[in-house]
């Protein structure tokens, strides 16, 4: 929750539209299959609490949550700042047509960073409660 925290704080910082649409073309894909992977993570998430003592479960959310976190760590973030720096004129482009490469790309980013989020949080709680 904390990274969701700081990236939000981060979006004030500018970065060109040219940059949105670079990372659109290059991490599309990969947001697409990241997408599928959190929601599978978060499935397991819902059912463990900090509590838990179903080892299978917890090993099964913390394996899937690194490559999430990875992607955190070395993409997404940016492309979180940079969705975030696009212009009201932009973003209307976008609203305006539902079915662009840019437009799918922050609609997965959102749902990505809904089931991270809750990912992370129930991981982060259950390695504290567990050290």
């Amino acid at each position: 929750m904390k990274k969701l925290a700081l990236a939000l704080l981060l979006c004030v910082s500018l970065v060109h539209a040219e940059t949105f649409k670079d990372i659109v073309k290059k991490h599309g894909k990969e947001l697409e299959v990241l997408v599928k992977e959190a929601k599978n993570c978060k499935k397991i998430a819902d059912i463990l609490d900090a509590n838990s003592s179903n080892k299978e479960a917890v090993n099964k959310l913390l394996t899937c949550a690194k490559p999430l976190n990875k992607a955190w760590e070395s993409w997404e973030k940016e492309a979180w700042m940079a969705a975030q720096s696009l212009t009201d004129k932009q973003k209307q482009a976008l609203l305006n047509n539902p079915n662009s490469k840019e437009t799918k790309f922050i609609t997965n980013l959102a749902e990505y960073g809904v089931n991270y989020a809750v990912v992370i949080t129930v991981a982060q709680k259950w390695t504290d409660k567990h050290k």
